[in-house]
């Protein structure tokens, strides 16, 4: 999924979110979110927090539910953005490596 075990997590939570709000949730991403935040993020008070209000609320208020944890991926993920933009953009902004990476429809 990810080399980064923020981002593993993010996109996972951010799945089950989204599947909480559709009516898509089942027990086996209940289990496996608690064991991936676990997993991926051990030591993050606020993200096993967020995980812990998710899974008491989503059975009876799954749209709420799934909803408050995608606010809370998405302003959790801010501070843990696996690379800096500025070398991003850069790195976008290079110069092929190879002749077949040039864009053909702009020569």
């Amino acid at each position: 999924m990810s080399s980064s075990p923020a981002v593993a997590f993010g996109f996972f939570a951010t799945t089950v979110a989204l599947k909480a709000k559709c009516g898509q949730l089942t027990d086996r991403f209940r289990a496996d979110l608690a064991q991936k935040t676990l997993e991926f993020v051990p030591d993050d008070a606020d993200a096993r927090v967020a995980i812990l209000a998710f899974l008491a609320t989503n059975r009876d208020f799954p749209v709420a539910a799934g909803q408050a944890l995608l606010d809370f991926i998405c302003a959790w993920m801010e501070d843990r953005s696996p690379k800096d933009v500025e070398r991003v953009l850069q790195e976008i902004k290079s110069q092929p490596e190879y002749e077949w990476q040039d864009r053909a429809d702009l020569q």
